[in-house]
């Protein structure tokens, strides 16, 4: 009961995601989001935008595998290799769009859905709530670095080039 209570409260936290990067995006202008901290020129927060795009695909395909409904509702929705130059609310969009498709699979989940076994990309097994609790691992630390770099773009000069 307590890992099912425990999925349930971070499917909402997957809910929450998509705000919190709306939020990210009313609050920082387009240069910023282009804009690598200094040192780390592949961490401009477009490219983990666009990383997290493709680890949202590559959620649905894992839950869409899980639950045995494998080519159901897939698609390509990857970045190009590099975001820059993409537009911050086309990846956005992309983004809240793969995540409703997944969060609507979630909602139609029983607890023996969320529990059912599945063969891991390490070679071991998970349950349908390990793949939830490790999209949310992956939301929580790729947001904080949105923040980080997004705020440290906001207090360097912009680059040329960017």
């Amino acid at each position: 009961m307590a890992d099912l209570l425990e999925c349930l409260i971070q499917i909402r936290a997957l809910e929450e995601t998509s705000r919190r990067l709306a939020r990210l995006v009313a609050a920082y202008p387009p240069a910023s989001w282009q804009q690598a901290p200094e040192g780390h020129p592949e961490a401009a927060p477009v490219a983990v935008l666009g990383e997290m795009l493709a680890a949202e695909q590559r959620f649905g395909e894992a839950l869409r595998t899980a639950l045995g409904r494998g080519g159901e509702g897939s698609r390509d929705a990857s970045p190009p290799p590099s975001s820059r130059g993409t537009e911050v609310p086309q990846l956005l969009a992309s983004f809240h769009e793969l995540r409703r498709e997944n969060l609507a699979l979630l909602a139609g989940c029983s607890a023996a859905d969320l529990a059912r076994l599945h063969p891991t990309w390490w070679g071991g097994r998970g349950t349908v709530a390990d793949l939830v609790a490790e999209a949310v691992a992956s939301d929580t630390e790729r947001v904080g670095n949105l923040r980080r770099y997004l705020e440290a773009a906001a207090h360097q000069p912009p680059r040329e080039g960017v």
